[in-house]
């Protein structure tokens, strides 16, 4: 089988094929990013590490990143701080029991004067329900959220803090 020159250019040139094949077809077909424009809105996604109880929530769209952390809690108040990549003119939080809920955006403070830091305290019980909305403005364009609160508490099986700041 091995002997016939057909099959053996055939097993060497196949791979080759797909490989350039999945490549131009991304080129063909694939959307071209684009940058953000004034006015428009854009979703955030919600990283894997919201999902847990990890301490800190990554929304992300494309080169655009918001990291959430939970602050100090007490007892129906939720502290967190946010912190971007870039700097935000504005950013609002709202705490809602559940998605049909509208919740009204609470405005944050800003933690420092380049405004990629950032503070609110939410009033409210936060349960397995509850759901984080985030919404924050930069450049002009608009950029929205949702994720769930497994990630305000931080709990690792070694007993120990291995965050670093």
């Amino acid at each position: 089988m091995f002997k016939n020159k057909h099959i053996i250019a055939a097993l060497i040139v196949t791979p080759l094929l797909a490989i350039g094949g999945y490549f131009m077809l991304d080129a063909v077909v694939g959307e071209k990013p684009s940058a953000a424009q004034q006015g428009q809105s854009y979703p955030l996604v919600a990283l894997p590490n919201c999902r847990y109880t990890s301490g800190k929530c990554t929304l992300k769209n494309n080169e655009f990143k918001v990291d959430i952390r939970a602050g100090e809690a007490g007892v129906g108040v939720v502290t967190l701080q946010l912190q971007s990549v870039f700097p935000l003119q504005a950013a609002k939080m709202a705490l809602v029991d559940d998605a049909q809920q509208a919740g009204e955006p609470e405005a944050m403070q800003a933690l420092d004067t380049d405004g990629k830091q950032w503070q609110i305290a939410l009033k409210g019980a936060a349960s397995e329900q509850s759901l984080l909305r985030v919404v924050v403005v930069a450049d002009g364009a608009f950029y929205f959220g949702e994720t769930g609160l497994a990630f305000l508490t931080f709990d690792t099986p070694y007993h120990e803090d291995f965050r670093r700041e």
